[in-house]
């Protein structure tokens, strides 16, 4: 029987951000809340935050823009751009992916995606990024790991709760929006 999954709450990406993206984060830790709040907050699929490069990312005084060449309702294949508001405080998807960037060191001539498998240095116990993007399967074992960590019941969530929730979030809290405008 399938599991009709539930959307991720704006409360909920608070408290991942607070477990996993604080002053001493590691960069598994900051990979996680960076992943999350990103998909939250650009009302990302699975496929388009885990292809993100360096090279589709334009950064503004007050928002992101992030390419997104290929998207499951781009029919037509126009390509989207997806705008993710700078919010100047400590939940801020934008800082986070910066910070992000600047701890994993990333090449910025490199055509890899940002979000990858890591290997860890024992002997000074960092995390390093090295391979291609992470595998879908993967990806949903350390949300739900995390979800299990912040005592949620994750057989409720999927990826996808992140896209839906962050869309819900929008909708049920902006007046004169309407669902349509986020298909």
């Amino acid at each position: 029987m399938f599991l009709k999954k539930e959307p991720i709450s704006a409360d909920i990406i608070k408290k991942i951000i607070d477990k996993y993206a604080g002053p001493s984060a590691n960069l598994k830790d900051l990979r996680l809340a960076c992943m999350c709040s990103l998909g939250f907050a650009g009302f990302l699929r699975y496929d388009e935050f885990s292809s993100i490069l360096l090279n589709h990312l334009e950064y503004s005084p007050d928002h992101l823009c992030v390419f997104v060449p290929r998207a499951k309702n781009d029919v037509y294949r126009e390509e989207n751009k997806v705008y993710i508001k700078r919010l100047f405080n400590k939940f801020c998807p934008v800082a986070r992916l910066e910070r992000y960037i600047q701890m994993a060191e990333v090449d910025l001539n490199s055509n890899l995606p940002l979000f990858r498998s890591l290997r860890l240095f024992k002997s000074s116990s960092t995390y390093k990024l090295y391979g291609s993007k992470l595998s879908y399967t993967r990806c949903g074992e350390i949300f739900k790991n995390c979800l299990k960590e912040l005592g949620l019941h994750c057989k409720f969530y999927g990826l996808h709760s992140l896209r839906s929730g962050g869309s819900t979030s929008v909708v049920s809290n902006s007046t004169g929006l309407s669902e349509r405008a986020f298909a």
